[in-house]
């Protein structure tokens, strides 16, 4: 089941918002990109045996991104910039039946938070 993606706040400064996407069933391969008016991320992995490429494309604008990437429980990225992020999990790093997990907070410039995740399983 595919929901809404990134969430923004229209109220008072600290506001937050969760949005899921994608569960421990839901293929990465060939990959899928969910979206709505706030923006989109990506989950791509080219079959088994493949690496999976990620990418959050907000059209909202935000001044800081921190984003933690999860191999089945183990952390295997952390990002935290003033730019969307994106990236990849190479093949040597992840394998057929993995659970990839990208969990990610978004911050406007009065402190509002849209918080994100997104799941699958690798092919």
């Amino acid at each position: 089941m595919l929901l809404a993606v990134l969430v923004s706040c229209a109220a008072a400064a600290g506001c937050a918002s969760t949005v899921r996407i994608g569960s421990p069933e839901h293929s990465c391969s060939p990959g899928f990109t969910p979206s709505n008016e706030q923006g989109r991320i990506t989950a791509q992995q080219r079959g088994p045996g493949g690496g999976v490429q990620w990418g959050i494309y907000p059209n909202v604008p935000a001044v800081r991104y921190v984003v933690d990437v999860f191999v089945n429980n183990r952390r295997f990225d952390h990002k935290d910039q003033d730019y969307p992020p994106h990236g990849s999990v190479p093949a040597s790093a992840i394998s057929s039946g993995d659970v990839f997990r990208l969990e990610g907070q978004a911050f406007n410039a009065r402190g509002d938070v849209g918080i994100f995740f997104i799941t699958c399983k690798a092919a």
